[in-house]
């Protein structure tokens, strides 16, 4: 018997970690395909958004916004599968910080307002200010998805409730609505992945039903308890509940403001250098920064970029991808630009989200631009950071 009782220990740990590897191996080949499926997607937001810039009839400016939105979907679906992989493969860390939530709720209730006011959704906010610890962008992601669900599923004339309580030393956001809801024993499964609450409201944007998957996870990693309620037809209420903190709450940073700037041809008479190993994103960068006044210098090696840097002095600018060919790596050719011209202002586009690439990065005092990347983003950050860089000389 005890032998019995041995081999069946022995097959159930054998089972257990052949689970793990599954689970480890699924998750490595997420993250990689997800990777690599962002690089032509990439591509095709360059190109997508200098063809955008430069439609001139209504029916070209139709068909570029159409091209927009599908490009928004298949990125955030991307997007969203990499966070998944980070979350279960435990490689997505929290940043706890002390601060005012009534902050957190104030930024959201804003951006939901109008949303709600489009919808024809009567929106309620009912703040409070209180202080919490917790990662504050990882809050706002779940809260995010729980309002973004609200809208979705509350139909025209319905309504929806944004409210902070709080319960002795506890704080609890709460979001009500009065859409189609669900029945009680629908509620564990919501949680799936690809799992949809209903096609009950017809909307221009469905779900990836993903977001509430994302949403427990980050819970979990945050420790908050996370609650539901709901009824059919009658309406819905996700909860999420934490700790009230002792400390000075510090301010969250602000969205940077649009300038004139941004408009036009913000970097006319600048010089950019771009290095990167796909064709194609040459191209598009070619194509977004040259509409934005820019004379733009390619290369894809370490060589070339050395290369360039001697042939040009009026470079100011270099957009280095992270991976390039023969296991190359981005941070190197930043580390060499660095070396021969330290007045050289350096950003590094990269799909990856690895803490020590970021701290790479960040001591050789370049700034990292994921990927997808916006347009509007690289076009912000470039007219920051040139507006208080003299033109070159041959400008």
């Amino acid at each position: 018997e005890n032998q019995r009782r041995a081999e069946t220990e022995r097959a159930l740990t054998e089972a257990v970690r052949a689970t793990e590897h599954a689970n480890l191996s699924k998750t490595r080949f997420l993250a990689a395909a997800s990777h690599d499926l962002l690089q032509p997607l990439n591509a095709a937001r360059l190109f997508a958004t200098s063809l955008a810039e430069r439609a001139e009839t209504d029916e070209t400016k139709a068909l570029t916004a159409h091209l927009d939105g599908a490009l928004t979907s298949a990125e955030n679906l991307i997007s969203t599968l990499l966070e998944i992989s980070k979350l279960d493969a435990g490689a997505l860390h929290a940043e706890p910080r002390i601060f005012d939530l009534n902050e957190l709720f104030g930024q959201l209730a804003q951006e939901f307002q109008v949303l709600a006011q489009e919808r024809h959704i009567q929106f309620k906010a009912r703040a409070k200010s209180v202080v919490v610890q917790t990662d504050p962008k990882l809050l706002r992601r779940v809260l995010q998805n729980f309002l973004s669900n609200a809208l979705r599923y509350t139909e025209s004339g319905g309504r929806v409730l944004f409210a902070v309580r709080t319960f002795g030393r506890q704080v609890r956001v709460e979001i009500w609505d009065t859409g189609i809801g669900m029945a009680k024993s629908d509620i564990p499964s919501i949680f799936d992945e690809f799992k949809r609450l209903s096609e009950g409201v017809a909307t221009e944007k469905k779900g990836l039903g993903l977001g509430l998957s994302i949403s427990k996870r980050i819970c979990d990693l945050l420790k908050l308890e996370l609650k539901v309620h709901s009824k059919p037809r009658v309406g819905s209420c996700f909860s999420v509940t934490l700790p009230i903190a002792e400390g000075t709450p510090q301010m969250l940073s602000t969205r940077s403001r649009r300038t004139s700037d941004a408009l036009g041809q913000p970097l006319k008479g600048r010089a950019v250098m771009v290095i990167d190993n796909d064709a194609s994103i040459l191209e598009g960068m070619t194509a977004l920064l040259g509409g934005w006044g820019a004379t733009v210098h390619t290369g894809a090696t370490l060589d070339d970029a050395r290369a360039l840097i001697k042939s040009y002095p009026e470079i100011q600018v270099a957009l280095i991808d992270y991976h390039l060919d023969d296991e190359a790596l981005g941070i190197d050719v930043i580390a060499v630009l660095r070396a021969l011209r330290g007045d050289l202002l350096c950003a590094m586009i990269t799909a990856d989200r690895g803490d020590d690439m970021f701290k790479e990065a960040r001591a050789l005092g370049a700034t990292v631009l994921h990927k997808p990347l916006k347009p509007a983003a690289l076009r912000s950050y470039l007219t920051l950071k040139l507006r208080a860089m003299p033109l070159p000389p041959s400008a």
